[in-house]
């Protein structure tokens, strides 16, 4: 297997550069670089990274970590490294030694287009498929793959992760690597545990990651909870110094100058700083002489004129041999690297390529014109042997990543020149360009002479203003980078942001101050942004949402916010002067240090006090961290939008709904196990492993009683009216108080630790249930036991029908039993094949809903006790739900995925990924969102309609409950 997925790459090395590579290694705990690896003084080579590369896939670094990052600028090396790493493991199991089987995947082949049109869907499953089918000649399936991380020793190499990236939102790009990091739990057994046998290496751009910590925190924050242990490693490969470069010189131009050649280099802006990427370099050794020339004569060489002189040099190695005229394979180049950064696809089948290429020349006149015959086959032959291009397996790609942003950028730059002014609106219309794409771009715009660039910009311009979402949002994006660099860019205040996708963005800074008043930012969505120093006087943001966006050091004087969504919205030392906030919908938006600080809202906040006087609404409000530990418990309060959480870390926490905020933290002593609102929604009640339950003050937290038991208590709840509170111990007991004053009125021994309690009828009767697989009934006024239920084993579920009659309980023996809810009678039994994990009513309840570890879910007639519908998933089932309306089935597995479900024909109607097991979902009262809860540290709000998460509620571990307010 090994050897087969391998072949593409050897393919990919040939005629692969001498490179010294130097490394700094992060180690597993440590957040500082390490020392710097030796660089050799003999002609490069690659032994010094690929042997400390080898050393750590067999276990002999310290910390023995199973994840590696392996990072580096553009052509640093990193796919060189990689592939060399995969031949010397390869060499050394040949030789029997003990090393781990190296299987390789170039992240290149994964097509993002067809992910994109499958809406994003990441599972390692579906990765590993896309990767398998394109990788291979001969068919190696997924379950082959998994077997041999099961039962081999393996190293898994993932390499160009910023290829697939750049193209996906951040949200995407952070499931898809969750998902990679998932091959690290391929078990023999199933179980949760990692893998010790596996390693994986993930090669990326370091310019993904903004410093040395964030680096470790990426890949900390993304590991799975159950990957074993914390160790990881950072290698980052470090770009040639001056002696590398002068060593690869030497080796490479023996007939030269050295000191005149390195002279050069250090002459040229940037070319340093290019020559020390060892890729680049090769190509920057052919172009020396050419760029010796231009330095005599007095012109500026730019990185972009190097690349010019890359492609002009290669064009005339390959005269005579050209069927295509080079100008014209050149505009070839600069629109096929348009159509591919669109797609999102790196690499293209040569069937598509060539079709491509004859559908170009056949609409353009001006280049058929040029050749008296049509001559398809000979033009195909010249497109394919094409020095730019690489030839990959019956799959082509640019020969480096760099050319396909060259040319991508010499595109952008051709649109703004063109006869047609509606060419530059189409070809700024794509995924938005790279950082490096636009350096590209500004060295080509610099180059114009004055009336050229004067028109060039107004183009620009136009396009800012009067182009679709996408091609607006690229130009602002170019005018951020632009006036970072100080070059030529359009004025901002010419831009139309209306509608535009700005979400998670940093725009301005402390540098410079940009000025976007006036511009209409209309519909915009800018959650989660970061504004800083930005002039936004006069702005129309009227229906932009912005949620959790921070403005900091802003003018919005005048700005009209009408319906503008700020819930959550930050403004520090801000003026707001005649901005109406009034017309905003506005949830905990928060005004610090911001003028006008008196503006008397409601559902703001405001620091420093104004010196007016304002309401102390929020006064008893305070602000605290999130959880360290386990969610045990969550429910929402009955009238307001927040949730209540208890944890294994000893706190019990109140979250605002909207903003995801923490507004006030209950601790306990040890563990909080279980949480209950007042049905009146001014008390909480907080069960833990302290012996305690305690009531307390919802607006200020402070406590009220202390119910005492001898054991940790498991499960609290309220009385329907508020009178009474019932708690259920590992004692044994459940226990009725006076909720006003805490009197002790009932004592039920149930004869088993209690895991569950309920108020039923009422509240004239009480449920409790144990792990000894038993319900008792007690009668609430009197403490009598009247009724018991016994399974066989542990009961894993149970659920109250919806007007309370009856009583539905699931056990690990594969049945599911309904009770009478008064008399405690038995009065049917529904047989599955597996465990039984999760149970639900429908709203009418008519039918009943019963989800597996069997991978399947069941609809059942609660009446006859028919099975109506099967439903499948590719893992346990953890949790079902029926919508409000009762036309929809939700469910969450393990499989990480949730699936919406037509409940009269069974079809699935819609597909939620998450980055780890779905452990909770819930539908939303008018059935248009639902919430999920996952191992993945999160709870995501979707909206049904479109399918994608419109808010993320982050935990420190695995969220096990979720729930909607009424």
């Amino acid at each position: 297997m090994a050897h087969a997925l391998f072949r593409k790459a050897e393919l990919t090395l040939e005629g692969t550069i001498p490179i010294a590579l130097h490394a700094d290694e992060g180690a597993p705990v440590a957040k500082d670089a390490r020392p710097r690896a030796s660089a050799s003084t003999a002609v490069p080579d690659t032994a010094n990274v690929v042997e400390r590369l080898v050393a750590w896939a067999r276990g002999e670094t310290t910390g023995a970590s199973q994840l590696c990052a392996l990072l580096g600028d553009v052509g640093a090396g990193k796919t060189t490294t990689s592939i060399l790493l995969t031949r010397k493991l390869l060499e050394l199991r040949h030789a029997g030694e003990d090393v781990p089987l190296p299987i390789f995947f170039d992240l290149r082949n994964l097509s993002m287009s067809n992910a994109l049109s499958d809406g994003i869907d990441v599972s390692l499953q579906t990765i590993l498929a896309r990767l398998l089918a394109s990788s291979t000649e001969s068919a190696i399936s997924v379950e082959q793959f998994k077997d041999a991380v099961r039962t081999e020793r393996t190293l898994i190499i993932i390499d160009s992760l910023d290829e697939v990236l750049v193209h996906l939102e951040p949200g995407d790009g952070h499931r898809l690597i969750r998902s990679l990091l998932d091959i690290l739990t391929l078990t023999a057994h199933g179980d949760d545990r990692g893998n010790p046998r596996t390693r994986l290496l993930l090669a990326c751009r370091t310019q993904y990651f903004r410093s040395v910590e964030e680096k470790f925190s990426f890949f900390d924050t993304q590991r799975r909870h159950r990957v074993r242990g914390s160790a990881y490693t950072v290698f980052t490969l470090l770009p040639f110094d001056e002696k590398q470069i002068r060593d690869y010189l030497h080796a490479n131009l023996k007939d030269e100058n050295t000191d005149q050649l390195l002279l050069t280099i250090r002459s040229v802006h940037n070319l340093r700083e290019l020559a020390s990427q060892p890729v680049l370099l090769d190509m920057i050794r052919e172009t020396l002489p050419t760029t010796n020339k231009a330095l005599t004569e007095g012109r500026t060489v730019r990185s972009v004129d190097l690349y010019e002189s890359f492609v002009s040099q290669w064009l005339r190695r390959d005269d005579g041999k050209h069927n295509i005229i080079a100008d014209h394979k050149l505009l070839l180049m600069t629109h096929l690297a348009w159509e591919v950064w669109r797609s999102g696809s790196r690499t293209w089948s040569a069937s598509w390529m060539e079709e491509w290429m004859l559908e170009f020349i056949d609409s353009h006149e001006k280049m058929k014109r040029h050749y008296t015959a049509w001559e398809p086959d000979l033009w195909k032959q010249d497109l394919r042997t094409a020095t730019f291009l690489t030839l990959r397996n019956n799959t082509f790609s640019f020969a480096h990543s760099s050319l396909l942003e060259y040319f991508l950028a010499v595109r952008l730059s051709d649109s703004l020149l063109a006869d047609s002014p509606e060419d530059a609106l189409a070809a700024w219309d794509i995924t938005r360009p790279s950082s490096e794409s636009f350096g590209f771009f500004t060295g080509l715009v610099a180059r114009f002479d004055d009336t050229t660039r004067s028109q060039a910009i107004t183009r620009l311009e136009r396009v800012g203003r009067y182009g679709n979402t996408n091609a607006r949002r690229n130009v602002f994006s170019y005018i951020l980078q632009a006036m970072e660099q100080a070059v030529p860019h359009p004025l901002p205040s010419t831009l139309d942001l209306s509608d535009t996708d700005l979400r998670g963005w940093t725009i301005g800074s402390k540098r410079f101050h940009l000025d976007l008043s006036g511009v209409p930012l209309r519909g915009a969505r800018l959650d989660d942004a970061r504004i800083d120093h930005v002039r936004l006087d006069r702005a129309d943001v009227s229906g932009a949402s912005m949620r959790r966006t921070l403005y900091e050091h802003c003018t919005l004087t005048h700005t009209n916010f009408t319906d503008a969504d700020l819930s959550g919205t930050v403004f520090r030392h801000c003026d707001l002067e005649e901005a109406n906030l009034a017309d905003a919908c506005r949830h905990r938006t928060q005004l610090l240090h911001t003028f006008p600080a008196d503006l008397r809202l409601t559902d703001v906040l405001t620091a420093p006090a104004p010196q007016h006087g304002l309401s102390d609404e929020h006064s008893e409000i305070h602000v605290f961290g999130g959880h360290s530990d386990t969610i045990t418990a969550m429910e929402w309060a009955p009238e307001a939008d927040f949730i209540l959480t208890g944890s294994d870390d000893g706190n019990a926490c109140i979250w605002d709904a909207t903003t995801g905020e923490n507004i006030l933290a209950l601790h306990h002593d040890k563990a909080v196990n279980a949480v209950a609102w007042s049905p009146d929604g001014r008390r909480i009640l907080t069960g833990s492993n302290d012996s305690t339950a305690y009531v307390w003050d919802a607006a200020s937290g402070e406590k009220i009683r202390v119910l005492t038991h001898t054991k940790a208590v498991n499960a609290v709840v309220w009385s329907p009216d508020g009178e009474y509170i019932l708690t259920g111990s590992e004692d044994s007991k459940a226990t009725v108080w006076d909720a006003e004053s805490g009197g002790h009125l009932h004592t039920l021994n149930h004869g088993e630790r209690i895991l569950s309690v309920s108020w039923l009828d009422k509240g004239h009767t009480i449920r409790t249930g144990s792990p000894d697989g038993t319900i008792r009934l007690w009668n609430a006024e009197t403490g009598d036991n009247v009724g018991t239920d016994n399974h066989t084993r542990s009961i894993a579920a149970m659920a109250w029908s919806p007007d309370g009659k009856h009583i539905l309980t699931a056990s690990r023996n594969g049945i599911v039993d309904i009770w009478d809810g008064a008399t405690g009678w038995h009065t049917r039994s529904l047989t599955y094949s597996g465990w039984v994990t999760t149970v639900a009513w429908s709203s009418d309840g008519q039918y009943i809903l019963t989800g597996s570890r069997n991978h399947t879910v069941r609809v059942w007639d609660a009446t006859t006790g028919d099975r109506m519908l099967t439903l499948s998933h590719s893992g346990w089932i953890t949790s079902v739900a029926w919508s409000s309306d009762g036309r929809h089935i939700l469910t969450g597995s393990d499989d990480r995925k949730a699936h919406a479900w037509d409940a009269t024909t069974g079809h699935s109607t819609l597909t939620l990924t998450h980055g780890a097991s779905i452990n909770a979902v819930a539908w939303s009262p008018d059935h248009t969102r639902i919430l999920t809860g996952s191992s993945d540290h999160s709870a995501l709000v979707w909206d049904v309609t479109t399918g994608r998460a419109s808010l993320r509620l982050t935990h420190s571990d695995w969220v096990t409950s979720v729930a909607w307010s009424k």
